[in-house]
Parts: C-alpha cells; sequence; structure tokens
C-alpha cells in the first residue's frame, strides 16, 4: 500500500474518535436512550437543556499553559536580545502566537492531537544552494485532516505527515511531508461522484501542478532536510483526549437533566383530582354504547395535565397528588459529577464552581492536576521549541537554541498559602526557593533579586555590547539589521 492511500486511511480511521472529542467537549454529543418511546418523546426537547461539564477537565488543564516568554540564544548563552527580538518580530507576532497558540493547545487537548507547520511565506525567491528566508508562516491544523505516520522501527521518528483537504471544485487535495520533499495530489473526480466511498487508491489522484510552487510532478523541494510538520499530542505516538474519562458521565448528566426539564411540567405542579359517586357515570363516560360492543374512545378531560383538576361527573370526593421534590433529579447529579471529578482527577471546585475549599487542602487537592499540567507544559513546550527552531533555521539561523518559559501551573492566592511560605523563609529557606514553589516563574523572580544598574563610567555611555552571530555563520549582520 501507497504512502498516500496509507495516509489518507489512517486519518479516516482516526476521525470517529476526534469527532467524538470535539462533540463532548461543545456538548453536542446526543442523548443516549434504552427504550425508544421515551427517545421519541425527549428527542426533540433534550438537546436545548444541554449542561456540558465534560469540557471542564480540558479548560483546567488550559487555563494552566500560560506561555510566560520565548527566548532565543546561541549555545552556550541563556539568553541573546537581539536573536529574541528578531524571532519575535519576524516568526511570534508576524504569526499571532499570542492568539494562535493558545488555540493550539486547546485543540491538542481537546483532540489529543494537533499540528504546526512551519514554511517560508510563498512568494520568495530563494537560492537553492543556501536558503534563507526573509519572513516564515506558522499555521495551526486540527487532527481531522492532518496525520502523522510514525516509524514502526524508530517510534519517535516521523516517516512522512500526510494533510488532506476539500477544494471549493469540490476535490480532494492531499499533501506529503518528508524530509527531503512535499508530494502534492489532487484527486481525479470530484469527491460527490464518489459517492460517499471513499476511494484512495494511487489511480484516483494525479500530481498537482496547477500553481509554480513544485515540479513538473507536484513536488516542492525541502531544501531544509527536516518534516516542516510539528506534532503537538498529548501522550505517545497519539494523544488521548484530556476528557476522554469525562463521557461516561457527562452521558448520565445529559439524561438527568434532559429528563428533568422535559419532565418538570409534570412534577412542578401538583396534580388534582375528582372521584365519582359509586353508580353514577356522565353520559359522555359511558363505559358502553347502546349497540357498541366495545368501549368508546376516552375522551381528554379524565388525562390530567399540570395545574388542572381531571374532573369526574357526580364527584364524590377530591383530593391532590403532591410534586415530586426536586432532590429526585438533582442528588444523582451531584453524585455523578463528583464521579466525573473522580474519574478525571479534576477537582470538584473546577468542575462546578460551588464549592469553598480553601488553604493547604485547597493546594493538596489540585497536585494531581498541577502535576498533569506540568507534563502537558514539557511535552507541548517541546515540540513548540522544536517549530520556533525550524523557524529561525528558515531565516538563516540554524544553531540558535528556543527555550519556551511557562508561567507556573499553580500559585498561591490564599492568606494561609501566604503564612506557609513566611514560615518557609522563617526557617530558613531561601526566598527564591519559596517564591518559586508559590508559583512564580525563576526569570520573574531574577528579575526582581537583580541588583541596581551602575552608572557607566564618563565618555563610555554609548560602548558597544557584544553582538550576536548572524545567520549562517555571520552573527550581528542579520539579527541587528
Amino acid at each position: 500500500m501507497s504512502d498516500l492511500t496509507a495516509g489518507l486511511y489512517a486519518i479516516t480511521g482516526a476521525l470517529p474518535e476526534y469527532k467524538l472529542a470535539r462533540q463532548f467537549f461543545t456538548g453536542t454529543a446526543k442523548e443516549l436512550f434504552a427504550n425508544p418511546r421515551i427517545a421519541a418523546q425527549l428527542r426533540s426537547s433534550a438537546d436545548r437543556y444541554r449542561v456540558n461539564l465534560a469540557k471542564r477537565p480540558v479548560l483546567a488543564i488550559h487555563d494552566r499553559l500560560e506561555i510566560a516568554s520565548v527566548s532565543v540564544s546561541v549555545e552556550g548563552e541563556e539568553s541573546n536580545e537581539a536573536l529574541t527580538e528578531l524571532f519575535m518580530d519576524k516568526v511570534y507576532r508576524a504569526n499571532e502566537q499570542d492568539i494562535e497558540i493558545p488555540d493550539a493547545l486547546l485543540k491538542a487537548l481537546t483532540y489529543g492531537d494537533a499540528y504546526l507547520v512551519v514554511w517560508p511565506t510563498p512568494g520568495q525567491d530563494l537560492d537553492e544552494a543556501s536558503p534563507v528566508a526573509d519572513s516564515v508562516d506558522v499555521f495551526l491544523h486540527a487532527p481531522e485532516g492532518m496525520r502523522a505516520v510514525y516509524s514502526e522501527e524508530s517510534p519517535r521518528s516521523i516517516r512522512y505527515v500526510v494533510h488532506t483537504w476539500r477544494t471549493d471544485d469540490d476535490r480532494q487535495r492531499v499533501n506529503l511531508h518528508y524530509a527531503d520533499r512535499t508530494e502534492r495530489y489532487v484527486s481525479v473526480r470530484k469527491i460527490e461522484e464518489n459517492h460517499g466511498e471513499p476511494d484512495y487508491r494511487d489511480n484516483q489522484f494525479k500530481p498537482y501542478t496547477e500553481d509554480e510552487a513544485g515540479d513538473e510532478q507536484g513536488t516542492v523541494a525541502n531544501p531544509w532536510g527536516q518534516i516542516p510538520v510539528f506534532h503537538l499530542r498529548t501522550a505517545r505516538p497519539y494523544g488521548t483526549p484530556e476528557h476522554v474519562d469525562a463521557y461516561g458521565p457527562q452521558n448520565i448528566l445529559t439524561k438527568l437533566v434532559a429528563t428533568q426539564l422535559s419532565a418538570v411540567d409534570y412534577y412542578g405542579w401538583p396534580f388534582r383530582y375528582a372521584l365519582s359517586k359509586s353508580g353514577t357515570t356522565g353520559a359522555d363516560l359511558s363505559d358502553w354504547g347502546d349497540d357498541e360492543r366495545t368501549p368508546p374512545a376516552r375522551t381528554d378531560n379524565n388525562i390530567g395535565q399540570p395545574g388542572t383538576l381531571a374532573k369526574l361527573h357526580d364527584t364524590d370526593a377530591v383530593g391532590q397528588l403532591e410534586a415530586s421534590p426536586a432532590s429526585n433529579f438533582t442528588e444523582p447529579i451531584a453524585q455523578h459529577v463528583e464521579l466525573m471529578a473522580l474519574a478525571t482527577g479534576t477537582p470538584m471546585e473546577l468542575s462546578t464552581r460551588n464549592q469553598r475549599v480553601s488553604g493547604e487542602s485547597q493546594r493538596e487537592g489540585k497536585e494531581p492536576l498541577v502535576k498533569r499540567a506540568e507534563t502537558r507544559q514539557a511535552s507541548l513546550g517541546a515540540t513548540l521549541q522544536a517549530a520556533y527552531k525550524f523557524a529561525m533555521r528558515i531565516l538563516g539561523f540554524p544553531d540558535v537554541v528556543v527555550t519556551v518559559n511557562w508561567q507556573s501551573a499553580q500559585r498561591v492566592d490564599s492568606t494561609e498559602g501566604w503564612q506557609t511560605i513566611e514560615i518557609k523563609q522563617r526557617s530558613g529557606v531561601p526566598v527564591r526557593q519559596t517564591l518559586i514553589e508559590a508559583g512564580y516563574a525563576p526569570e520573574q523572580v531574577d528579575e526582581w533579586e537583580e541588583p541596581e544598574p551602575v552608572e557607566a563610567e564618563p565618555g563610555r555611555e554609548f560602548e558597544a555590547a557584544e553582538e550576536p552571530p548572524s545567520p549562517n555563520g555571520d552573527a550581528s549582520a542579520r539579527a541587528t539589521a
């Protein structure tokens, strides 16, 4: 099987799980029914009563994935201001990473996978022997249309990445990204002509040559020798949705809430009734007609409606059935919210916002969540660093080191927490260590501890500082340009 065919089937095979992850995050997963009669009665209105808590495990981690800074340096340096500013100007700000990266992280947590594609901005005339671009694009892609295929022999190595999408003229485009090239294809027939049945055989595709980016076979050379796609994931080789363990509890909550609110008209008011005298019937309530062998159809006046009286003729007594207490529904809901919190490792107060746990107990309760967030920071941060390093390589800086610094996954924000920190400091724990434990980034603490700047000697105010290396060997020319 060719890489094209295998890659497309790999995307198709993963789609159901990605679709399910999206539905549970957005709250559009359909309610499950065991009884067809109940399904017929509730299906039309159940969607209006959705209470989606399944997304809380995703958001609880995402809230703790905040980039504090990105620094660029050369080997042996902690940071290089000129290179960092060049990166911020030509990569970070140019590609709106302050907006794009939070969305990329959210997709990675929701689906388990997301992808970044890094490539020179189209329209530049690059030297084939020593390509250096003046601008670079960084694009985010959801996993429904992209899939990394890993090596069986070396599981951490990507063999190639397949990317597919639907064109405006209803054809299927496919790009296969390799380390030395990108092969581009387009379907021979329109998608609708397949009548919903995908056909991924090689003879159903032809090289895409409708622009000048590739050669006569639609292939675009990659002079950097590295696959330009970077896989954000929550596990290896492929990620797992952060909220996957919330699917079952959310199904239960959806059913309980929808059933409660669909039935509220009937238990919100008492049901009143009246009893007929013994041996009496009304003309319209006779059990049998004069000339009929079957009982007539009952009229609506003996069917109880919310807040009404079921009136029977020749009333002998009246009564009332009290409304069902709401606790019959709310108590099971509370139990299953707690079940979701336990299943996903998300503290209850982050799932419902209705519990108030303070001090050290709250901090300890969040510890598993914080550790999971720190694991995500390490994994996703490594991928971001690799993508940004490749972007700098395209710009002509192949030997730089890019470091993504995160805000702490947990900060102390309670009086009791700061009192604990004060006790630690009095016991001899260094102030810097206690501030880092409180959730402040080491870089931020170091800035607070920096000594006051010393005034320059007269006549030396404008003495030149050491300049960074330039692209491909000659340092400062491009970094300061």
